[in-house]
């Protein structure tokens, strides 16, 4: 094993945090009276140390990862055309006979001319592929200067484009670009390239921008992030700088859904963000910009607004045009001369969170989110190489159809905090153990195939264990679990700390006692049970399986972006649990036959930010909400929400 090092941690320290308590009515504060004044909903400061957290060193385990430079002849030396090399490691990461390849670009200039595609030898597209550099701030990718084919806005071409499987064969688009990745690295348009995207990004149910900065010199650069081919998300942003371009990101279509958390915005001609008919989730935006910093452009869009700060406006202009459906809360805005310009209506709206559609709560109150406490995902330290166990070292080889069980509860017996595996195929008989000393297991897109042995249908016993009280949190990332329905892909029995990140869970996802329990960028599983005590807080969660696809019984459970498919409850809320959703996208593939609600409160409190995307009104929810406290219940139908096409949307509903 060659030298190594933590790969793809970010956040802070996690902090602890109790049940809520619905908010008092926000304190109003003052509309501004001149342009230099500011005008905010709340405090709008979450602090900014994701975003401004220096670039630290990936260093992957060699047997891992292919390295562009050892493996493709790539240079990396800021004046030899890497594109040909780039490409050739692209396509054959890409081979199905080679699935999940993880291309690891040391730290250097990658000087390119043409468009990187998720494309194969033959020309056509495909999925699963992960681009790890070694340094955000020291791995660059550089479109070189002017560019053949870079000089047209009107037909932008862009630096890196992902695709999907089964794809439209002129674009790459479609709905299975599965478990695309992008990491730890800049893009750099280069000058007088007025037509360049950075990222043309297309990823569905699980895949993720993160650690990723894009620049573009003045006047170069049309969009730094566009998601407008068919279809783009469920999937995350997080931790994005984007210095230039006209616009920062554009997301398009009204499926699947993006989240976005922790990006910061400079210096864009045009507008920030543009979101035209899809759903949008923000978390901690921070805009340098004079053009709006966010425009919700139709009238299907919904976007939700948090804990951001949006500065430096111009005095002629609001922060936020919305001609859709909007929540916003604790957003800090200075140099602009209102907060939102809706639907043609300046409005400054005092408070700390202000919606466009509010139907009355049970008691007739106007409706408030939970404003549940959010403390940042646990990171893990940077431990060295000789602190890395790989399961091959214990005999666990990927692809061999082998039992791996014993190699791998070997590797985490072995005292290192890290585990990883190489990309492949792993064979499990029996459940694993995980011991306190182990602070990650990564996963470099292995899968877990726990089906024989005690994991014969039908199986409940779990695949990872983790028994301790120790309050150091546990990460596991970047694996994909085979289990039968009944099986659980994690169990905790203690109360430590449980990071999720980048996940595919097949069977129960997670069973467990009370504690914390953070889930980024996670999709799959047969349904999430949550239970008294259970802390959860979610960053881009997509759940399919037909009937009730979350049951909250008394837990504390936050979203930041969750996406559905499949008629059934998205969320059943009940004794005295406490759910907040912060914007979702809603997607019934195949009609609805009944009257069974999107959502249910029993007993317990909700706040609600959400969209049904229906394909024709069968596949539109009668009934949105059922909410029963005590002997009363109150249903909120379709007709109370804000129409969006054949489906609706709701900004905001709190009981």
């Amino acid at each position: 094993m060659v030298a190594a090092a933590l790969i793809m941690a970010t956040g802070s320290a996690s902090a602890s945090a109790s049940g809520p308590v619905r908010p008092a009515q926000p304190l109003a504060i003052a509309a501004a009276k001149t342009p230099a004044q500011s005008v905010s909903l709340g405090s709008g400061v979450v602090g900014s140390a994701v975003i401004d957290a220096a670039a630290v060193d990936r260093v992957a385990p060699a047997d891992a990862v292919v390295d562009v430079r050892a493996a493709f002849g790539a240079r990396g030396d800021g004046r030899s055309d890497d594109s040909a090399a780039i490409q050739a490691a692209i396509s054959a990461g890409l081979s199905s006979s080679n699935r999940d390849k993880i291309l690891y670009f040391p730290a250097g200039t990658y000087l390119v001319s043409r468009p990187l595609q998720w494309r194969l030898a033959n020309g056509s597209w495909s999925s699963w592929l992960t681009l790890q550099g070694q340094n955000r701030d020291h791995t660059i990718i550089k479109l070189a200067d002017a560019a053949p084919g870079f000089n047209d806005p009107s037909h932008p071409q862009p630096v890196l484009r992902t695709g999907s499987q089964n794809a439209d064969a002129a674009d790459g688009s479609g709905n299975r670009a599965f478990n695309n990745f992008i990491f730890d690295l800049t893009i750099d348009i280069g000058t007088d390239n007025p037509g360049a995207d950075g990222i043309d990004y297309l990823a569905n149910n699980r895949g993720a921008i993160r650690n990723v900065a894009l620049r573009a010199p003045t006047g170069s650069g049309n969009t730094g992030i566009t998601m407008t081919r068919r279809w783009p998300g469920p999937c995350l942003l997080d931790n994005i700088r984007i210095t230039g371009f006209a616009t920062g990101i554009q997301l398009g279509r009204w499926e699947y859904s993006l989240t976005a958390e922790n990006i910061r915005l400079t210096g864009q001609r045009r507008t920030g963000i543009d979101n035209q008919n899809n759903v949008v989730n923000l978390r901690n935006l921070i805009s340098h910009n004079q053009v709006p910093a966010i425009t919700n452009s139709t009238a299907d869009g919904l976007i939700t607004v948090l804990d951001s700060q949006l500065l430096d406006g111009s005095p002629t202009l609001s922060a936020i045009t919305n001609n859709g459906a909007a929540f916003l809360r604790n957003i800090t805005i200075t140099g602009y001369t209102t907060t939102v310009l809706d639907k043609g209506t300046p409005r400054t709206p005092a408070g700390t969170e202000w919606s466009t559609t509010n139907p009355r709560t049970p008691n007739a109150t106007p409706p408030a989110s939970l404003t549940l406490p959010t403390p940042e995902p646990p990171s893990t330290p940077d431990y060295p190489a000789q602190q890395w166990a790989g399961v091959a070292d214990y005999g666990g080889l990927p692809n061999d159809n082998h039992d791996d069980t014993t190699a791998l509860q070997a590797a985490l017996n072995s005292g290192k905090p890290v585990i990883y595996l190489r990309p492949g195929w792993y064979e499990l008989t029996a459940p694993l153990t995980i011991p306190d000393t182990v602070r990650e297991i990564i996963g470099f897109e292995a899968t877990l195939d726990a089906t024989r042995g005690a994991y014969t249908t039908p199986s409940t016993t779990p695949v990872f264990t983790t028994t301790t009280t120790t309050t150091t949190p546990l990460t596991l990332t970047q694996l994909l679990f085979k289990t039968s329905p009944t099986t659980t892909d994690i169990t905790r029995t203690g109360t430590r700390p449980i990071q999720l990140r980048d996940l595919h869970l097949a069977g129960n996802p997670f069973h467990g006692t009370p504690g914390q329990l953070f889930l980024t960028d996670i999709d799959g599983g047969t349904g999430w049970h949550l239970t008294p005590g259970q802390q959860i807080w979610a960053r881009q969660l997509d759940t399919e399986q037909p009937g009730t696809k979350i049951t909250n019984t008394g837990a504390t459970l936050w979203i930041l972006g969750l996406k559905t498919e499949q008629p059934g409850t998205a969320i059943a809320t009940t004794d005295n649990a406490h759910t907040e959703l912060l914007g979702a996208l809603l997607y019934p593939s195949t009609p609805i036959t009944d009257n069974t609600p999107a959502f249910t409160n029993t007993n317990a409190t909700q706040s609600l930010t959400f969209a049904i995307s229906a394909t024709d009104p069968t596949r539109q929810y009668k009934t949105l909400i059922t909410t029963t406290h005590q002997t009363t219940t109150q249903t909120i139908t379709t007709t109370q929400a804000q129409p969006r096409g054949t489906g609706t949307m709701l900004s905001l509903y709190g009981d």
